[in-house]
């Protein structure tokens, strides 16, 4: 039994689109669709995707609307990944010719 879950949240000021995959390596990825962006809509999100002992990792990307986001989820003790476009790894930075 698989213990552990990602959770991929595409953050907006009204909404957030979420996406959840398992944590072994090629796990199906799920749409689990929108909700609102509210503090309890997403509080409510992690009790229901943390059930028993499943450890849960978020990732979302880095912006003006996942501050709050942020706090949120760090104040719940949750695992979290930021992202930004300009954390991503182009072929440029990793040697590659481009």
């Amino acid at each position: 039994m698989n213990d552990s879950i990602f959770v991929g949240l595409d953050v907006h000021k009204a909404t957030i689109s979420v996406a959840v995959t398992d944590g072994m390596r090629g796990g199906e990825v799920r749409n689990l669709g929108i909700i609102p962006n509210r503090a309890d809509q997403i509080d409510k999100l992690a009790k229901k995707l943390g059930k028993g002992d499943r450890q849960v990792s978020f990732c979302y990307e880095a912006g003006p609307c996942g501050y709050g986001l942020h706090r949120q989820l760090k104040g719940l003790g949750i695992g979290l990944r930021p992202t930004g476009a300009t954390r991503r790894c182009w072929p440029s930075c990793t040697g590659a010719a481009s």
